[in-house]
């Protein structure tokens, strides 16, 4: 039976007493924001880190990439369906965790999310990740994008 904690000191002292022995590894979720305000037609484009065109973020320590979310506005469509995607690069390698928005028919605001897994999905420190946007074919234009990477970094 755990005993009821009255106060912070005594919450301390329990948790010595009885979990100091035990050896942990504890994962710290972050999130990396990506964005950019600008307009893009082309196939394929680097999506800055904030306004700085082919860069990414250098990781400081060694980690696991999770989660990748993106979000586009769509400013032009052809009159056939097309679809924006976003890969995550990893010193300038596509790490083959691509996120699909498909379907796209008419102008506004489209998005998705995915899971990350994969042994490419980890990394160490010093390496660089970036993403890049692509669109499925000509005359699909878009602007906004923002993206967030959720890491983990394993820490004691």
């Amino acid at each position: 039976m755990i005993p009821e904690i009255s106060s912070r000191g005594r919450l301390i002292a329990f948790l010595k007493k009885h979990f100091a022995s035990i050896s942990a590894t504890w994962r710290a979720p972050s999130y990396i924001p990506f964005g950019y305000a600008g307009s893009a037609s082309t196939f394929a484009a680097t999506m800055p880190a904030f306004t700085v065109f082919d860069q990414g973020y250098r990781m400081p320590v060694a980690g696991t990439i999770l989660n990748l979310s993106l979000q586009v506005t769509v400013t032009a469509v052809p009159a056939s369906s097309r679809s924006c995607s976003a890969s995550i690069y990893k010193n300038g390698v596509s790490i083959s965790n691509t996120l699909n928005v498909s379907g796209i028919t008419t102008t506004g605001d489209f998005g998705g999310t995915r899971a990350v897994s994969g042994a490419d999905a980890d990394f160490v420190a010093g390496d660089v990740i970036s993403i890049k946007i692509f669109h499925s074919g000509a005359g699909l234009t878009t602007e906004n994008w923002l993206a967030l990477l959720r890491v983990s970094n394993t820490t004691v």
